[in-house]
Parts: C-alpha cells; sequence; structure tokens
C-alpha cells in the first residue's frame, strides 16, 4: 500500500472514531444558516445521523458540502466493495496517479469537490478529503459515516 493510500485508510479509521478525530468547527469553509444536508432524508435515516454522526451533520450545512453530498449521491461513485469515495474525485484513474498528478482526475464530482476543498490541486484535495475545515472533507465523513452506521438512509 501506497503511503498516500495509508494515510487515507489511517483517516477513514478516524472518520469512526468521530471524536477523535474532530477538529471543532468548520472554519475556513463557507458560513451557512442552512440546514444540516440530511434534511430531506427520512426520519428513520435522520435519527442515525443525529446519533451516530452528529459532529459531522452538524457542520456540512453549507451549499458546498451540499453540493459534493449531491453529487456522490447521485452519481452513486463510492466503491462499495473498497468502501471509498475516492473514484468520485479520481474516477477510473488508480489514486495514486490521481492525486499525486500523474494522471488527471475524471470522477463525476471532480468539480463540486474542488470548490468544496478551495483547491485544484489533487494532492491537497487528497490531504482534505477528511479535513472538517473543508466543505469536501464535511461531506465524504457524512458520507462515510452514514454509509457505515445508518443503513436506513439507504
Amino acid at each position: 500500500m501506497s503511503g498516500f493510500a495509508m494515510k487515507i485508510a489511517v483517516l477513514f479509521a478516524c472518520v469512526l472514531s468521530l471524536a477523535g478525530c474532530h477538529r471543532g468547527s468548520a472554519s475556513g469553509s463557507e458560513s451557512s444558516t442552512a440546514e444540516p444536508v440530511a434534511s430531506a432524508r427520512t426520519p428513520a435515516c435522520q435519527q442515525c445521523l443525529q446519533k451516530h454522526c452528529s459532529a459531522v451533520l452538524a457542520a456540512c450545512t453549507g451549499s458546498e458540502c451540499s453540493n459534493v453530498r449531491t453529487c456522490i449521491q447521485a452519481s452513486h461513485c463510492g466503491d462499495t466493495k473498497r468502501d471509498t469515495l475516492v473514484p468520485c474525485y479520481c474516477g477510473a484513474v488508480d489514486q495514486d496517479d490521481c492525486f499525486f498528478g500523474k494522471a488527471p482526475p475524471a470522477g463525476p464530482c471532480k468539480a463540486p469537490m474542488e470548490i468544496g476543498a478551495k483547491t485544484t490541486n489533487p494532492l491537497d484535495i487528497g490531504q482534505r478529503y477528511f479535513d472538517m475545515a473543508y466543505a469536501t472533507g464535511q461531506a465524504v465523513q457524512l458520507t462515510n459515516c452514514e454509509t457505515t452506521f445508518c443503513k436506513e438512509c439507504r
């Protein structure tokens, strides 16, 4: 496993223990008074998200986070076999080639993820995938938490 892939794996494990990784507020992301992204979900889904994903749910309130989440959900770009959202940004491009700039990212959510990460640099995008200071990190963490804990949302 490459160094970058290992970092992603460690960060994902961190997502599963949200309390140990949460950086607090979503400083650096756009501010908004919008409702959390999951407001249109079923009551059972909403309850599960509140129970298991409250920190990331509360952070993902702005349009940038919502746009990333909407793209992930609409495109079904997550790789359920490997439990990753990397294909949402990279597409079929190898993740190391994608994030290290050897091949351009070609995922269906490339544009909203770049907007939410406040960069078009693939290496920075990879580093911000789980960073709660950015809308992309908020959306990825919320999606991972939902997928891991809330079958009611599927």
